[in-house]
């Protein structure tokens, strides 16, 4: 069954799928990148480098959206286990780096 043509009435918990094999509820709710597991020292940095500014913005958003402010954390205060992003009031960071660099050429490139 596709999310589109699921019931409305009834809570994803109590789906089962056509050839009666169970869900995978863990897809359910937030979960590592295999890559955030794999470089977890790393994230762990970003995090410790980042979190000042992260606060910063965390108190401008309260500050400056009073009446937004609300809706952009309530899915944050609701997730399982009580995690607290560091990024709060986001749910997660994405970080894109773009480097440049000269290409190497030797007697093999063309």
């Amino acid at each position: 069954m596709q999310g589109h043509s699921a019931p409305s009435d009834i809570h994803p918990c109590w789906l089962q799928k056509e050839d009666g094999s169970s869900i995978n509820y863990s897809q359910l709710i937030p979960y590592l990148s295999i890559e955030a597991r794999q470089h977890w020292e790393t994230l762990l940095n970003l995090q410790d480098v980042f979190a000042d500014l992260f606060k910063h913005i965390h108190h401008e958003l309260e500050e400056c959206l009073p009446d937004e402010y609300p809706m952009l954390s309530v899915m944050v205060d609701i997730l399982p286990g009580h995690n607290v992003p560091t990024v709060y009031p986001f749910q997660s960071l994405v970080l894109n780096v773009n480097v440049v660099t000269k290409a190497h050429k030797d007697a093999k490139d063309c």
